[in-house]
């Protein structure tokens, strides 16, 4: 998967700590730590997403709080989100 290899590539250049789960319909939640806070990343066959948990959002759920369809546009959120730099390609949209 195009945009799960691209974004853990990013943790672990950046020295970030992520963990990853597989369901067996295809579909990847990586949970990562940084900064003292807690992200969910959502990796679905067309939908790629995100979503910050809090006391507020708790985050069990399978609505990201941002959604994209784009592997680079998706990635480029993330380090924007992470503040760390991302080697994607421009968006083709």
């Amino acid at each position: 998967m195009l945009a799960y290899d691209m974004i853990s590539k990013m943790l672990d250049q950046a020295s970030i700590k992520y963990e990853a789960q597989t369901f067996s319909s295809g579909v990847i939640m990586l949970d990562v730590w940084h900064r003292d806070r807690f992200y969910v990343l959502q990796f679905e066959e067309k939908l790629l997403g995100w979503s910050e948990v809090t006391a507020e959002n708790p985050g069990f759920d399978t609505i990201p709080d941002e959604k994209f369809y784009d592997a680079n546009a998706f990635a480029n959120s993330i380090a924007l989100l992470l503040a760390i730099g991302a080697e994607t390609q421009p968006s083709k949209q």
